[in-house]
């Protein structure tokens, strides 16, 4: 018979703390970009400060065979996080671009660590024949806290300041690295991992190239849809960022399944054309 049962323990966990996780980075995206305008950066700093977590967490992604060979991957997630709470310490206390472009950065190392370490452990609690429908539901968990995040972001900040603010990123993050903590039992080191530190495969340079462009698009539009929606004069952006994480939990149930039966290939057209669409009703508000 064959293997579908995947809710266990280890995955759970996984899903909550990688959930929570994402919470922060969707609560930080809105907000941080008007923490830097509140502190008298230009546009330009703004877009380079909250960009720098993406620059490094690049970096880091080209020593995943080195970590991987020499640490677990509960230990890896557990750091990641580690390094993203002590980032969030240290928001408040900064004002100086430099230093804030810096912390942004040490961000950046463990954004790189939990985002790649999260997925592929996930993956590694399902059987292959469900790996399109587990990675689905756990994609789910990420959308459900995305589309809460704008909304718990932009009112306390409203309501309470941006310390209150960074206090809940610090709590969830909290939350996120007991869940990892409770994982039964860790993913071995495997000691046959690439010799080198750097590693480049020209047979993943298509799926990297979709993934930087997605990466440079989806990170324009949540960094600066917060203040072009202040120039446009338009309320209620916190719904822009809650029916796009709507809209993302009730896809994927049906998108699992079907990359499981006819591979990734239609799913990416089909989200292409509907991710161009969505940019040009976007460029559209400013004629409106």
């Amino acid at each position: 018979m064959e293997k579908t049962t995947y809710w266990h323990r280890n995955f759970i966990l996984i899903l909550i703390g990688n959930a929570l996780l994402f919470m922060v980075y969707n609560m930080q995206v809105p907000v941080l970009p008007l923490y830097g305008k509140k502190l008298g950066l230009t546009p330009g700093q703004i877009g380079i400060f909250v960009g720098a977590i993406m620059f490094a967490a690049l970096v880091t992604r080209l020593f995943v065979p080195w970590f991987s060979s020499r640490f677990n991957k509960k230990f890896l997630l557990m750091a990641g996080i580690i390094l993203y709470l002590l980032a969030s310490v240290g928001y408040p206390l900064l004002s100086s671009f430099g230093l804030l472009v810096l912390l942004r950065l040490f961000n950046g190392l463990g954004h790189g660590i939990t985002t790649t370490y999260f997925a592929t452990a996930a993956a590694d609690e399902l059987p292959q024949q469900k790996i399109g429908e587990g990675m689905g539901y756990f994609g789910i968990g990420t959308m459900v806290t995305a589309s809460l995040a704008p909304l718990l972001a932009l009112a306390v900040v409203q309501h309470y300041g941006f310390s209150a603010f960074f206090l809940t990123c610090i709590g969830v993050l909290a939350v996120s690295w007991f869940a990892i903590f409770g994982i039964s039992k860790a993913a071995p080191v495997n000691p046959k991992a690439a010799k080198s530190a750097l590693i480049f495969d020209r047979q993943f340079l298509p799926q990297s190239g979709l993934v930087f462009i997605l990466g440079v698009l989806m990170s324009g539009v949540m960094t600066f849809t917060p203040i072009y929606a202040q120039q446009l004069h338009l309320t209620g952006i916190s719904g822009f960022f809650f029916i796009a994480a709507i809209a993302g939990v009730v896809i994927r149930p049906i998108v699992g399944p079907l990359f499981d039966r006819q591979g990734p290939r239609l799913i990416l057209l089909v989200n292409t054309v509907l991710l161009t669409l969505g940019m040009v009703l976007i460029a559209m508000l400013n004629h409106n």
